[in-house]
């Protein structure tokens, strides 16, 4: 198993990079309706399900508005076999999935490791996998839950990715109210598509420049790594299409 997770994205002069969620330990995407976020949760999930198998990856979908992570039901790679979507049994996961990371941690300080990739380098063929969890609509979740999930998710990105546990995070609403200064800040990975204004660009990225995107896939993307944001963009190919539609099927 790698200690990598790798997410390829594609600058504007058609040159592969790479988001590595190991590395970035959270993911933080935003954007406007229709600039491009569904397009890019889809393609995350296409990678995770044809580039790794369930032993290195567990992939969790919360879905709140029931919209855009239906097609998946039935897939055993989810776990749960189907996306969450009441804020009541999210809010059940998120706790349990802190129970998991504080087993996990006990079973790594146990055995003499500081992470899980320390304990995975050590323990072949004993190894712990990665639990991905990508949320589509985290604004809709926290008005759901009024704010209750926002202790349990500052916990999780605060700790979490040293058990193998990552977020992505989506939302159209890049706002204090909503991310909160804790989750934020445990988010290294930033992708913006268009947002409405600079407040919302700088928000995300700590910089302005999404606000004046084209949309349609144009994105902006920065790490620890970045100098600048990079700029790039996600299309709507054929191949995503037929996986969204149910080409899935074949990889599990």
């Amino acid at each position: 198993m790698e200690n990598k997770l790798l997410i390829a994205l594609e600058n504007t002069e058609n040159n592969e990079f790479f988001c590595d969620i190991e590395k970035v330990h959270h993911l933080f995407v935003s954007g406007q309706s229709g600039s491009g976020k569904s397009i890019f949760l889809h393609k995350v999930i296409k990678t995770l399900i044809t580039q790794y198998t369930s032993k290195d990856v567990k992939i969790v979908l919360i879905d709140p508005k029931q919209t855009e992570f239906c097609t998946y039901e039935g897939n055993p790679r989810i776990v749960g076999g189907k996306p969450l979507y009441r804020a009541e049994d999210v809010c059940e996961f998120l706790n349990g999935l802190i129970v998991e990371m504080n087993n996990r941690f006990k079973i790594i300080s146990e055995s003499g490791y500081i992470n899980l990739n320390r304990y995975n380098e050590n323990n072949i063929g004993n190894q712990l996998d990665r639990i991905v969890v990508i949320i589509d609509e985290y604004a809709d979740l926290i008005y759901d839950t009024k704010k209750f999930c926002t202790k349990l998710m500052e916990e999780l990105t605060s700790k979490g990715h040293g058990a193998g546990i990552h977020f992505i995070v989506s939302t159209q609403c890049p706002r204090h109210d909503i991310i909160s200064s804790v989750i934020k800040a445990n988010m290294i990975g930033r992708l913006s598509f268009k947002v409405a204004d600079k407040v919302d660009s700088k928000f995300v990225l700590s910089k302005t420049g999404s606000e004046n995107l084209a949309g349609c896939g144009e994105f902006l993307y920065s790490d620890l790594n970045t100098v600048e944001p990079v700029k790039g963009k996600v299309s709507y190919d054929e191949e995503t299409y037929q996986f969204i539609a149910g080409k899935w099927k074949e990889y599990v």
